[in-house]
This record gives C-alpha cells, structure tokens and sequence, in this order.
C-alpha cells in the first residue's frame, strides 16, 4: 500500500516536476529572445549613429568602412543596407557575394514603407511576412536630413545560437504551427525538415523589443523520455526513502532555479530601466539649449554641453578643469565666489551678471546654481546659464525710446517733464532759481514742406548740436514736438543770465545750415519764465514759457519774451481750456443733442441737427461758442470733429432701429473739410454704425471755399456719389456770393437766425429773406430756417414758403434717450 501510495505520489511529483522545467525553459528562452534583440537593436542604433549625415552623404568612400567585420563576427548578420527617408535604397553590403537579399531586390515592403511614414525616432523590427526566418532592424540616422540604415538578421542562426544552450531533453520549436526551426540539445533541425516532436508540453507567444513577435513551442525529445517518466516512480517506490530524499532535492532546486530565473528578469528590467533614464538626462544635458555645466568641490569646471562654448566663445576643451573665475569680470568673481560657497551648503541660488565674449563683447547671463548630490552627499554644483545679452539690450532700448527723442536723441517732452517736476520740487525746497525757456523755429513748415521731411529732420538734429554745445552740465534741453524745444535751467545764476543765453541761440540760429548742398537760413522765438514769481506747479512754470513764446512770435519772430504776469491772463486761461480740452477727448466729457427740424406747414419733424455739449467736471456746461473756435485754433477741431461723426452716425443707426428714418445733420468744420483723409472719415463712419448713406447730412459753412471753389464742389460731388446730402449753413453771414447757390452741388441752404430775428419787424431783413427763398426754390433747393422762437416768425416764414423750420419754438436740444420719446 505504501508502495502504491509511493508511485502515485511521485508519478505526479514527476509530472509536475517536468512542467516546471518546461516552465522554466520557456521563461529562460523568452529572456534570452529579448535580450539578444534589445542587444541587436541596441548596435543597430548605435550603428546608425556612428554613420551620420558627413559620411553618409559619400557612401562609396566612407560608408560602414567596417561592415566586413561585424559580418564576421556575426553570422546571423546578411546583409546592411541604407534607405533615405522616402524608403529609396541608397546602398547595400551583404555578408558574401554569393548572397543576393531578396528582401531590397524588388520594391521595399510595404510594412517597412508604413513605418517610414510614421518617422519613428528610435530603432524598431520588422518580420516581413513572405520571410518568417528573416529579421530587419531599422533605425534612423538622427541627422537633420533623415536617413535609415536596416540590417537583415537570419532568425535561424541567430537563435540557434542563443537558445540551443538551454536545452537537455526537451525540443524548442519556433514559428507555430507551421515552424522554421526546431532546436534541440546540440543539434537544429531547419525549415524544410522540421515537423512538431511529440508530445507538445507548452506554447507561449512572446513580443520582442522593437516590435517583433515570436511564437515558442516545447516539446520532449522523444517518447522514451515520457516513458522513463513513468517508469522511474515504480523505481523509487522500491526504495521509498531515497526518493523521499531525491524528491526532496528536486523541488529544492526547481524552486531556486525559478527564484533564480525572477531575480533575473527583475535585475534586467531594473537595467533597462536605468539605460533609459540615463539616455534621457543625457539628451537632457547635451541639446539643451542654455548653457548646462558642473563644478566639483574645487569651483573647477568638470562638465560643459555645447551651449556653454556658445555663451563663451571657447571650446570646451580650453574651460574643462580649469576654476570657474577664470572666466569672470573682477567685479564679479568674489559675488558669484560666495554663491558657489552657499550652493555647496545646499541652497539653490540665481544670480545675473556680466561675462566676456572671447570677441570681446559683454553677454548679460542669468545663472541658476543648486547643488550636486548624490546618495546624500554633496559632490559639488549643477549650473545653467541663460544669455539674456538680447532681452536685457532690448529693454534697455525701449527704455531710451519712452524717455527719448529717436530722431535728436534728446530727452522727449516726457522726460522734460518729469526732470521739470523733480528739479521744480527741489527748488521749492532750496530757493534756488529756475528758469524755462521755450524754442519754436520760425517757419520750420515752409522748409518741412518745400524741401521735404527728410531736409526738415536733418535740420531738427543740427538745431540741436548747435543747441546742446551752449547749454551747461546739469541743464536740460528736450524736444518737445515738431519745431518745438525747451530748456530747462538750474545752474543759471541771474535772469540776465538766461536772456544772454536766449541771445546765444538766436545768434547761433541765424547761422546758415548747410543740409545737402543746400544753405538754408531760419530764426527761433523764444518765450522765458522764472519761478521767482508765484508759481504752485512745475506745469504752470511751463505753460508761462509757452505763453511767452507766443507773445514773441506776435511781436515779429527772432526774438525773446519774458513772461509779463497778469498781462497774460486772459491767454493763459487760453491754454488751460486747451490743456482741458485734450483731457476731454480723452475722458469722453462731450455727448451730443439733438435739435428737431420740422416741417413749416404740418410741424411733423423732418430731421434733426447733431449740436455738442462739453460737461466740464469743474467748471460744468461750457459752451460750444467757447472750445470751437479754440479747437479750431489748436487743431483739436480734427479729433472733435471726427467724434461727432462717429457718435451721430451711431445715435442715427439707433433712430432708425427704433423706427425713426429721420436723416441727422452734422456740422463739419472748415479745416475737417479740407484735411486729407476727410472722405475716408465718412465712410468708415456710416459703414461701423451700419447707417444708410441718405440718413446723413453734413452742414459745412462757406469758409470751406478758402482753398478754391472747385476743391470744395469735387469734395461735395464725392459725397453726393456716397449717397451724403450737403447743406451750405448761416448763408448770408459771411462772404456770402449768390454764385455758390448756383455752382455748389448742394441740397439744401440754412438761412441764419440773425436774419429770422426781427423779421416780422425789419423789412431790409424780410426782403433779404423772400429773395433767397425765391432764388433757392429756382435752383430747386430746399431751405431751412434757424431760431425761430415765435409763432409769428413762423407764421411768417409759412407765407414765404419756407420749406422746413428750426428753433425753441418747436424743441430746444434734446439728448438722444429723449430723442427717442419725442412724437412725431
């Protein structure tokens, strides 16, 4: 019984001993498999990189000038061949002459075809499928113009060689269930003799770096060892205790040679791991395109990338071993001395500083230092450095730009302004006198616009050399805009002082300027203010040097003006309304309202005329008759006008979405009209608000007709093809001709209230009034007529026919939300 019990017992120990030898084999088989490809793929790449673009552009001189050797050392190894990035064969080497490679002699694979499509960047296998026992492994070049070199591996020698050394009684297959190679212990079978041994133990399908799969089989060797299988239990059952022992022993050495087998895979895995990481920080380190180096306890440099030789200006053969400082400004070496000690203390640190080019320019570098440290150790310091030589000159050079003029290289009116408030402010605290002078060049535009820009900026710049030789270290002299300059004076003793000065530039003015072989000859005016009198701001020490000036220009020109005080006043009020005016461009203080015009016979509203409204923030409503003709002195009448514009065109879009197609009048000025660019102003006007062109009516008086009455009617004809009705306004007040009726392709004329007035009273006024209602009605013009307060007026105006009317006694100015609630 015990005998029995015995053979049972160890038929299974057998049998289970035989399955995990088995077992054991094919775990052994698949690491050897994956090991000889990941060792393979490795010299394939390696291969491609030793063979970069410099030779491979020259393949019958320098290509794999040892290729015979690795044929020699390599059996399996068939052939090796080169490809362009198109899959082209460029060349190819094979391991005899008698080998022709059937894989390259036809088209290229169009497995191998897919892949180079993809542009893999590591080396990769391919198993084409009409050559199971063959192996290609590719892998690129790396150079910029991609190339590939693939090797062709016989699978049957190359695993014959690596898996044979595995097997004692059992048979290795590979290739399924139509196998190319059957292995077993000191002997192959190949393809065209290789039939499955019996019986089948385990299969086991394997994927291999790169890509490639194989297909494992394990069998034994022949019947007779499963027959001795079971015969040796019977064997042992008869002497139980020495199986007992051998028994003991065999499971033993079955589990160490498993533990064995995962301690391997595992410390494999473990190294691979560990290539990978290093491959990375490698390109890490060597592309990385600021400067990456290392320094050891020392502060001598033991590692550079490539971008550290950049940054320098050497090889890095001349800097490795040598101190860090050698590099250095002798300002700079106790400063980064220090931080190299407190990195090595363990701190992070970052630092900019200056480093000589070998060309002898000055690199602005931002350091970043941390330290080294390995198994807990310090071994000395990581750096990276970063050239910021462009950031740093370009911040710099927009810093110059926002302080200074481009074309003199003086200080702009910014800067003039800031040291003027610093220096005033000081002053104020000392005493001490200041004095501004103002310089405006007397008929700069005439030349500017004679001889053109380019004659009128090179003037500027000798204005200001001659300028810049009389002023004193510690004085200010600036461009202010245009033909404008200014100085500002500290260092000045007394005011005889400045006015000698004054004499100085005007004397150095009236020097001729010899400008491209052209003489040219200008004057200055010059307007000074001192701060000896009361002056709160530095503004207002400026404003009065402005005033002054002005008071010179009046006075002839070529000369100066001391700033007289009260006498100035009035002007000075001048230029603070000014000074507000721009502000309120700016801040958006106007809004428009709007003024009905209605029908003189049914008093239904047949338009409305656009009328501004400045809202002062200190000084309230300030009226239209005041800031007009001042913005049109100064020229702020441009940007003005074009607001109106813009906001009645807008304000006209919203009537006419709330049902009220009712056109707007808008008033242009004189100098609006005859700007270049006016016409465009319109369009892109009408075209944002979405407004049709015959909802808009421009009013223009007859000072458009300064320039030439056939300037002014192109520029009406124009608008009249736009769609954009004219009205001629306060006809009658100025240099009123009759012709203008008759030639101005006009649709309408305004008739001024001064007329309206006292016209049921004034029978000179009446009869003005009938004529040019009559002779308007003639040219088939349509007239309006302004301020009527009256019913009387009105009455009137009906008898004479007037068309349409206009004035409190229908609605005063409205703004538009009331616009939009008033009835027809």
């Amino acid at each position: 019984m015990a005998s029995c019990l015995a053979w049972y017992t160890l038929s299974w120990s057998a049998q289970n001993t035989l399955q995990n030898q088995v077992t054991s084999l094919m775990d052994n088989a698949t690491l050897n498999a994956r090991h000889a490809m990941r060792t393979r793929l490795e010299w394939i790449q390696r291969l491609a990189w030793r063979h970069d673009l410099p030779l491979l552009s020259q393949p019958d001189d320098g290509w794999l000038p040892d290729v015979h050797a690795y044929f020699q050392h390599a059996p399996y190894l068939k052939s090796v061949a080169l490809f362009d990035s198109h899959g082209e064969l460029i060349d190819l080497r094979t391991s005899t002459e008698l080998h022709t490679s059937p894989i390259w002699q036809n088209e290229p694979l169009d497995q191998f075809q897919d892949m180079l499509l993809l542009a893999w960047p590591e080396a990769w296998t391919l198993q084409p499928k009409e050559h199971p026992n063959t192996l290609l492994l590719v892998a690129p070049t790396g150079n910029n113009q991609r190339h590939y070199v693939a090797a062709e591996v016989d699978l049957i020698d190359l695993l014959t060689r690596e898996l044979s050394v595995l097997l004692t009684q059992f048979h290795l297959s590979v290739g399924g269930d139509t196998p190319f190679l059957v292995l077993r212990h000191n002997d192959t079978i190949p393809q065209s003799t290789a039939s499955r041994p019996l019986p089948h133990l385990e299969r086991r399908h394997i994927g291999l770096p790169g890509g490639a799969h194989l297909t494992l089989d394990a069998h034994l060797g022949s019947r007779s060892t499963l027959l001795n299988a079971s015969i040796m239990p019977a064997s042992f059952a008869i002497a139980g205790l020495t199986l007992s022992y051998l028994l003991a022993l065999s499971l033993g050495l079955i589990k160490l040679v498993r533990q064995h087998s995962g301690q391997l895979l595992i410390a494999r895995q473990q190294i691979k791991a560990q290539y990978d990481l290093e491959q990375r920080f490698r390109s890490l380190y060597l592309y990385h395109p600021d400067g990456v180096f290392s320094l050891n306890h020392q502060g001598c440099i033991t590692n550079a990338n490539k971008a550290c030789s950049t940054i320098t200006g050497r090889n890095n053969s001349e800097i490795l071993g040598n101190h860090f400082s050698k590099l250095l400004e002798p300002q700079d070496i106790a400063p980064l001395q220090k931080l190299f000690t407190a990195t090595l203390a363990g701190q992070t640190k970052q630092v900019t500083f200056q480093l000589k080019h070998r060309d002898g320019h000055i690199k602005v570098l931002d350091l970043t230092t941390m330290p080294m440290i390995v198994e807990g150790v310090t071994q000395g310091v990581f750096g990276i450095v970063k050239d910021t030589t462009v950031q740093h000159e370009q911040k710099a050079q927009l810093a110059y730009q926002a302080t200074h003029d481009l074309l003199t290289h003086l200080p702009n009116y910014s800067e003039f302004e800031k040291r003027l408030k610093y220096t005033f402010s000081n002053a104020q605290k000392t005493g001490h006198k200041l004095i501004v002078l103002h310089l405006d060049l007397d008929g700069f535009k005439a030349i500017n616009d004679g001889l053109g820009h380019p004659t009128g900026n090179q003037l500027l710049i000798e204005v200001a050399n001659r300028l810049q030789r009389l002023i004193t270290p510690g004085d200010t002299l600036a461009r202010l805009t245009g033909d404008e300059f200014a100085l500002l004076l500290s260092q000045m003793p007394t005011e005889q002082a400045a006015i000698d000065l004054a004499e100085q530039i005007l004397g150095t003015l009236s020097l001729p300027f010899k400008i491209d072989d052209t003489s040219i000859h200008i004057s200055g005016s010059i307007g000074i203010a001192c701060n000896t009198t009361a002056v709160a701001h530095a503004h207002e020490l400026m404003q009065r040097a402005d005033l002054a000036m002005g008071e010179a220009k009046q006075q002839g020109r070529n000369t100066w003006q001391w700033y007289q005080g009260d006498e100035q006043q009035v002007t000075e009020a001048s230029v603070m309304l000014r000074h507000d005016l721009q502000a309120a461009l700016k801040q958006q203080q106007f809004e428009l309202y709007y003024q009905p015009i209605v029908d003189a016979t049914s008093g239904s509203i047949r338009g409305v005329e656009a009328l501004i409204r400045w809202h002062h923030p200190q000084k309230g409503i300030i009226s239209p008759g005041i800031f007009i003709p001042l913005a049109e002195q100064t020229g702020q009448i441009i940007p003005l006008g074009r607001w109106v514009l813009q906001q009645a065109c807008q304000d006209a879009a919203k009537l006419h979405a709330a049902g009220k197609a009712i056109p707007v009048a808008v008033n242009i000025s004189s100098l609006q009209f005859r700007r270049a660019g006016f016409l465009g102003d319109v369009q892109r006007a009408v075209w944002a608000a979405g407004l049709p062109a015959n909802a808009l009516e421009l009013e223009v008086t007859e000072s458009v007709l300064l320039d030439g009455a056939d300037k002014a009617t192109d520029l009406i004809n124009q608008l009249k093809l736009m769609g954009i009705k004219v009205a001629l306004d306060d006809f009658g007040t100025g240099f009123s001709s009759l012709s203008y009726l008759r030639d101005l392709p006009i649709h309408k004329v305004k008739l001024d209230r001064a007329f309206i007035h006292d016209i049921t009273n004034d029978h000179k006024n009446a009869a003005i009034v009938q004529g040019v209602i009559t002779m308007a009605h003639y040219l088939g013009l349509v007239v309006v007529a302004e301020g009527i307060e009256t019913y009387e007026q009105q009455q009137d105006l009906v008898q004479r026919h007037c068309d349409l009317l206009q004035g409190f006694l229908f609605a005063k100015p409205m703004p538009l939300a009331a616009l939009l609630k008033l009835k027809d």
